[in-house]
């Protein structure tokens, strides 16, 4: 029984090596983009924990005290907005990344499939 690609060109090979290569670059490059999205929001979790419990300080703290403390209550929750805006913009272009790459390891896949190299691969869709 023959193995697959032992009747194939020497320039044929190397085209495969590169795809092989290149596969699995944009793979690894794939999990970075997902780790990221993970660590962003991760990040951003700590982050508004940590506005609300300031502003909740505050807010208590002026109760108290009897001190009007609503515009620093208003900042505190300000910057939490900006803050998950921009992490959200943040998210939103890093999963546009994650996408392009995601597509073209399709268009790898499907390179593969309709040639005679790939018939023991099935498509499967990353996106």
């Amino acid at each position: 029984m023959e193995t697959p690609g032992s009747n194939i060109s020497e320039r044929e090979n190397q085209a495969l090596n590169f795809l092989q290569r290149d596969f699995d670059q944009c793979f690894q490059q794939l999990r970075h983009y997902d780790n990221q999205i993970f660590n962003i929001l991760k990040f951003t979790f700590t982050a508004y924990t940590v506005l609300i419990g300031a502003a909740l300080g505050l807010y208590q703290f002026g109760l108290k005290e009897q001190i009007d403390i609503t515009s620093p209550v208003s900042a505190v929750l300000i910057v939490g907005t900006l803050l998950g805006l921009f992490m959200f913009v943040l998210v939103i272009r890093n999963r546009v990344y994650f996408v392009k790459i995601a597509r073209y390891l399709n268009e790898q896949n499907g390179l593969t499939v309709c040639t005679e190299f790939g018939k023991f691969i099935t498509r499967r869709y990353l996106t």
